[in-house]
């Protein structure tokens, strides 16, 4: 069984990325949030960076909160941890995460492409 706070945080962090201020543990990221390939990179890196875990095959099978959630605590479980290292607030409040992930978003809520770092030239 999923760990409440994960999923809550989940539903929390899809509540950020798609601008929605209520997400339930059951809802699908795709068909009940309208969620897009743009926020569902969000949410996956979100939850790679967090967990040390790869979730991206899983995330596309079943999207829900609970699902991801116990997703996340199987892997957990197999790593023999009882904890992450830290939580998913913690990782958006890391500012080289968060400055990324707030560009993201950013362009996902004013419904264009992200923008793009311009290449320096090699020396």
């Amino acid at each position: 069984m999923e760990q409440p706070d994960i999923v809550d945080s989940l539903r929390a962090l899809y509540g950020k990325v798609l601008g929605r201020s209520s997400v339930e543990k059951d809802d699908d990221f795709f068909a009940d949030l309208n969620g897009d390939s743009l926020g569902a990179a969000v949410v996956v890196v979100t939850i790679e960076h967090t967990f040390g875990i790869r979730i991206l095959e899983d995330f596309f099978k079943d999207s829900t909160p609970s699902a991801v959630g116990h997703r996340i605590d199987e892997r957990l479980r197999e790593r023999a941890l009882e904890r992450p290292a830290k939580t998913i607030e913690e990782t958006l409040d890391d500012s080289a995460f968060a400055s990324d992930v707030t560009r993201l978003l950013e362009s996902l809520h004013e419904n264009r492409p992200p923008a793009v770092a311009p290449e320096t030239p090699n020396g």
